[in-house]
């Protein structure tokens, strides 16, 4: 699945959860520090891309700012390859915007790890 090195990498060298890989958005990710921010995880009981929440982790430790090593990030590229699909379907009123870092095609999030499309 495209872009399965950039998660693997962010899952096993950070503290990051899988909910908490699914709700990371753009915003959260600092490049100029290399620190990325958790303030939120995904909810979907119901496993409907459309049907999600984001809602804070289950404990404020979970809330939590950490650094990771360029090399490990590997986001740059991604983001680029996101800006370029995002421009492209900006007048497409079925593509989702939620900004997320890791999303299917249509611009929704990723619920579980292993998704199916």
């Amino acid at each position: 699945m495209e872009f399965d090195l950039e998660r693997f990498y962010l899952l096993a060298f950070s503290v990051m959860r899988s909910g908490d890989l699914c709700a990371l958005k753009w915003t959260d990710i600092n490049f100029d520090t290399n620190e990325i921010r958790i303030t939120k995880t995904i909810y979907n009981p119901n496993n409907n891309m459309h049907n999600y929440e984001l809602t804070p982790p289950k404990t404020k430790g979970s809330i939590r700012t950490f650094v990771m090593d360029e090399a490990i990030m590997k986001l740059k590229v991604h983001k680029a390859k996101q800006n370029k699909i995002r421009l492209q379907k900006r007048n497409d009123s079925n593509y989702h915007d939620g900004n997320f870092v890791f999303c299917r095609k249509n611009g929704y999030p990723f619920i579980q790890i292993l998704s199916i499309e």
